[in-house]
């Protein structure tokens, strides 16, 4: 009798289909108060469009707070700089969210960068970058390993068992929704 391994690869391995709230941390950062390449409402604009690219793979990120300081040295990244960029994601620590700090002036080729203790976005990147990083932040970018190697473990485990072939569906998560009621 032949069985088959049915798998579902759902959109970022969603496993719950409701949204994941994830709160945000942000700061702004600029050298003069005058001259903020940032405000309050460029930052929330920019996570309603991070929120848009997220929306298919249900997770959504709310603004707990944003605090700003004016601080010359720390406004003007330099990403060749250890000690500014720590120094600068060091304004605030461990508050359980995501910690995003915006940046009048960033040197250097990139337009955001994600560290061990927040990600510095510049004033020239867009809702595509801020999401990019934070994706990495929360480790999108090692879902490909995770599921070649799911891929190789079945593979092995198939030949070691009667499984003699194996289905594979693609679903969104709002074809989960539906299959659930």
């Amino acid at each position: 009798m032949k069985r088959f391994l049915l798998c579902f690869f759902v959109s970022w391995i969603v496993l719950d289909v409701y949204p994941e709230d994830i709160k945000l941390k942000c700061w702004i950062v600029s050298g003069n108060r005058d001259d903020a390449d940032w405000t309050a409402q460029s930052v929330s604009n920019h996570i309603d469009g991070v929120n848009q690219i997220y929306s298919q793979v249900c997770m959504k990120f709310t603004i707990h707070s944003i605090s700003s300081t004016n601080d010359a040295y720390l406004a003007n990244v330099n990403l060749t700089n250890t000690v500014q960029w720590m120094t600068l994601t060091s304004i605030e620590q461990n508050t359980g969210m995501l910690e995003l700090y915006f940046v009048s002036e960033l040197e250097g080729r990139a337009t955001a960068f994600q560290t061990s203790r927040g990600i510095v976005i510049g004033p020239h990147a867009n809702a595509r970058t801020i999401a990019h990083e934070i994706g990495h932040a929360c480790g999108h970018n090692l879902l490909g390993t995770g599921v070649c190697a799911a891929a190789c473990a079945m593979k092995a485990d198939m030949e070691n068992t009667e499984f003699n072939s194996i289905k594979i569906g693609l679903a969104s998560p709002e074809m989960i929704r539906e299959w659930s009621y």
